[in-house]
């Protein structure tokens, strides 16, 4: 069974999986870490390998980001830009 959230968090999601394994996905890794970042164009979305996250924040412009962590099987897909564009609305199937 499967449901359907709506969540507002960071743009971009952290993963430690294969840069590969996000095919047609923009992907960054700062020099020197162990993860990367899934930069998403507005309207893609991926199925989760799992552990892809964002951490909430608290911007100083107002805008708060919640956590999101994915588990295996979840696709998640950009539905929006929020404020500046560092924040995205998500919308995520989760496997149940």
């Amino acid at each position: 069974m499967a449901t359907v959230e709506h969540r507002v968090g960071c743009r971009n999601l952290l993963s430690r999986h294969r840069e590969e394994d996000y095919p047609g996905l923009m992907t960054y890794r700062p020099p020197g870490w162990d993860r990367f970042f899934i930069v998403p164009e507005l309207g893609q979305g991926f199925v989760a390998k799992g552990g892809e996250e964002a951490y909430a924040i608290s911007a100083p412009n107002g805008f708060e980001g919640e956590e999101i962590r994915l588990r295996e099987g979840e696709r998640a897909t950009l539905v929006e830009l929020v404020g500046d564009a560092r924040l995205g609305k998500w919308r995520i199937e989760r496997m149940y």
